[in-house]
């Protein structure tokens, strides 16, 4: 489902990306989003199987007079996908501010916690680009004993203790 929601996603920002005319329908999905955040029930009702198809898509017509949100959903009904909506906009989101806000998500593992400031400067350290900006959890993990992981989507960057106690024990 995961390659599914990556998908659509991916088709919503092409679609918007496509043209600069589209960049409204940014501020749609988002609002979309925040809807679905508020609203509990909505996204129960059309995710229901006990609704059918043609219910679900007279029921976004009457809440939604945004033809292309309204046609975007309508896909979804059809294609049985609806259940996914929520998944899909949180991935657009995503894809957008990755693309478009040129802002990465990292994780800094510490043995404390280490202020905001230091967290930036380790991130361009890293990272090496500074027309990005950052947006940084930092966890903790006492058992790094000190120094810091530092993880960018699939890659790691280990400078902890742990890890050179671990190198000089294979070493002995």
């Amino acid at each position: 489902m995961e390659k599914v929601v990556k998908h659509y996603a991916i088709t919503l920002f092409d679609i918007i990306d496509s043209d600069s005319s589209k960049s409204k329908y940014h501020i749609n999905i988002i609002n979309l989003y925040f809807f679905l955040q508020k609203n509990y029930f909505f996204e129960k009702i059309i995710s229901s199987n006990f609704i059918k198809k043609n219910k679900k898509i007279i029921i976004i017509k009457n809440i939604f007079n945004n033809i292309f949100i309204y046609n975007f959903l309508k896909i979804l009904i059809i294609n049985d996908r609806i259940f996914l909506l929520k998944k899909i906009l949180s991935e657009y989101k995503k894809i957008y501010n990755i693309k478009k806000k040129n802002i990465i998500k990292c994780i800094l593992i510490t043995a404390v916690p280490i202020n905001k400031k230091i967290q930036k400067m380790i991130a361009r350290k890293i990272i090496n680009d500074k027309k990005k900006e950052f947006i940084i959890v930092n966890n903790i993990n006492k058992d790094i004993i000190g120094g810091f992981l530092f993880i960018n989507k699939y890659r790691e960057w280990d400078f902890s203790i742990k890890r050179c106690l671990n190198e000089i024990n294979k070493k002995i």
